[in-house]
């Protein structure tokens, strides 16, 4: 029984975690608490920025 339900677990964490997440990532990113600043959008750009520095001060 307790083989049973451990096999279950792993699959629900493996197969059904991720589709969830993957589902209400918006729901995630929206209600977060935390660094409400930083967003997918505005952590390419940072990076972006961060490279273009790198070269201006490399040149």
């Amino acid at each position: 029984m307790m083989a049973r339900g451990a096999l279950i677990s792993m699959g629900c964490v493996i197969f059904v975690l991720p589709g969830f997440l993957m589902i209400f990532d918006k729901v995630i990113l929206k209600t977060t608490m935390a660094d409400r600043s930083v967003t997918r959008a505005r952590a390419k750009e940072k990076v972006k920025a961060r490279i273009a520095e790198k070269k201006n001060a490399n040149s």
